[in-house]
């Protein structure tokens, strides 16, 4: 049976298709399957080693109109996306009314591929993405804020292992304080290169917003000053119930001991 033909018989919500070497015959094949996959939610393409030209041409099917699959999860992790792959797929996230959770993690994508995905949700008005990983990529700088500001659906953002700084950091603090309706709970930023500047301004956000319960914050820059404007912001917040990996930073464990005290 043909690709086709196996999802529009048997109906199936879920094709995983990890660990799976994709050739461009298989992409066309697959797209091809997509228009018949009337109750297909789930499709899994983990470590499949996609690169970006075979991502565009999945992208493309994605994008046109014969694809009727009500995809709702959508996974990417660990193939070999980078920039151009990522904005190949902005057409279909900038109209996609089912997709909930992306998962584009361990990839090698840059600010580029990334800003073009959170922008693309941001201008869909349809959008109904709840979780997105973006970790283990290339990326420095992730949005410019208006994503953060606008949306008011995501509750769970993975951006760990990247190069983040301070100033990334910033927009996107920025962001989620403009955002009067803002759904994020969880938001892990371990791994990248925060210092106590982009750990302040997480501080003037926290201090404001009522949604963020879980912050993750391990393997940072962070010393005993950002740590404690962190702490110091939690008078104010009645949201946040945990800080990962806080002590996996340049700070004073006895600071912290004594902080959390007070």
């Amino acid at each position: 049976l043909s690709l086709s033909q196996l999802l529009q018989e048997n109906a199936g919500t879920i094709l995983d298709l990890s660990a799976t070497k994709l050739h461009h015959n298989h992409i066309t094949e697959l797209v091809n399957a997509l228009g018949v996959a009337t109750s297909l939610e789930t499709l899994i393409l983990e470590n499949c080693k996609l690169n970006d030209n075979e991502i565009e041409i999945l992208a493309n099917g994605l994008a046109g109109a014969a694809i009727v699959a009500p995809i709702k999860r959508l996974s990417f992790r660990s193939n070999r996306m980078g920039n151009r792959g990522a904005v190949s797929l902005h057409a279909w996230f900038s109209t996609t009314g089912t997709l909930e959770e992306l998962d584009l993690s361990k990839n090698q994508i840059g600010s580029r591929g990334a800003a073009s995905t959170l922008h693309a949700f941001r201008d869909n008005r349809n959008c109904r993405i709840r979780m997105l990983n973006m970790a283990h990529n290339e990326i420095w700088d992730p949005d410019d804020g208006t994503f953060f500001a606008a949306n008011r659906t995501l509750e769970l953002m993975n951006l760990e292992g990247n190069f983040i700084h301070d100033e990334g950091i910033e927009a996107i603090a920025k962001g989620i304080v403009a955002n009067k309706r803002c759904a994020l709970q969880r938001l892990y930023l371990g791994w990248n290169g925060i210092g106590d500047e982009g750990c302040m301004q997480l501080a003037k956000m926290l201090e404001r917003n009522k949604s963020i319960v879980t912050l993750g914050l391990g393997e940072n820059d962070i010393t005993s000053v950002g740590a404690r404007a962190l702490l110091a912001a939690l008078a104010t917040n009645t949201s946040l119930r945990e800080i990962t990996g806080l002590f996996h930073n340049q700070i004073d464990r006895k600071f912290i001991i004594a902080a959390i005290k007070r």
